[in-house]
């Protein structure tokens, strides 16, 4: 490399030379090296030539040309608020594969749980609605028979995706330092609580009603025949009411979630679909 009336020329070479991007101030994507700078093509262009034409093999803040066949819109673009193309991002190590989450992503086991547990959700808020509606329907006594079943699983579930998110602690994607990341932080941290509480309480109710409890068809524990008031109150308290607003922070979640992606155009979502945030340019 040789520097001549103020430019930077770079001299053609037959291997590939490794290049790494500027070290421009805040923008720590630019810091890191972007892997191989293409071999010269047949028509003998520079490494220089080649990557300021934008053909794919070049850091974002090369790129001062923008042309139809750059990924990246425009040379003004923000490198810190986008990723590289799915082309150009660095490979996962054994740490970060896509079992495990990692600070781009959500792993497949993280991605697994939440979808399930959407699912399951799904069914126990739609089932309460029906037998609040009308129990004698029979559409509602379908779902209602199948309720606490569901709820027992969901309990499991919940319990299975905490323990997965404390030993993936240290290499999920991190909250935003603003009061918006505060606030989806307290927020989760609630949804936790009540599926954790929620579940609990109907368990606890089932043992205190002697009736005992069985999970589609297999018996979890059987009824002693005799009930016991004060393991019932706390349920018949506060399930339905806990429940009701766990409905209500769900609604909210969903409604976040489609802010981030479509208002906001962030890759928040897409972390929960994918694992991985979507390429520059796409959202979703």
């Amino acid at each position: 490399m040789s520097s001549a009336t103020g430019q930077i020329r770079w001299r053609p070479t037959i291997a590939p030379d490794p290049v790494s991007a500027p070290k421009f101030k805040g923008r720590s994507l630019a810091r890191q090296p972007w892997g191989l700078a293409r071999p010269n093509p047949p028509h003998r262009r520079s490494h220089a030539h080649a990557i300021l034409r934008c053909n794919r093999h070049h850091p974002p803040a090369f790129c001062r040309i923008p042309t139809g066949n750059c990924r990246i819109p425009t040379h003004n673009h923000l490198i810190n608020r986008h990723p590289p193309p799915d082309d150009r991002r660095p490979a996962l190590t054994k740490d970060h594969s896509t079992l495990f989450d990692h600070p781009e992503g959500y792993g497949a086991i993280t991605r697994a749980f939440h979808w399930l547990m959407a699912a399951l959700f799904a069914w126990q808020f739609l089932s309460a609605i029906l037998h609040a509606v009308d129990r004698d329907l029979p559409v509602a006594r379908f779902f209602w028979s199948w309720h606490s079943s569901v709820g027992f699983l969901l309990l499991v579930t919940v319990v299975l995706r905490g323990l997965w998110a404390l030993a993936n602690l240290g290499n999920r994607p991190v909250y935003a330092v603003s009061l918006l990341g505060t606030a989806a932080r307290l927020g989760h941290l609630i949804l936790y609580l009540l599926m954790l509480a929620i579940p609990t309480l109907a368990v606890v109710r089932a043992y205190g009603s002697g009736r005992g409890l069985s999970v589609f068809g297999i018996e979890v524990f059987a009824g002693s025949g005799e009930r016991i008031p004060a393991l019932m109150a706390p349920a018949n308290a506060a399930h339905g009411l806990l429940g009701w607003t766990l409905l209500v922070l769900v609604a909210g979640h969903i409604v976040m979630a489609l802010a981030h992606a479509y208002l906001w155009r962030e890759d928040t979502l897409t972390r929960m679909v994918r694992g991985r945030p979507a390429p520059v340019g796409r959202i979703g």
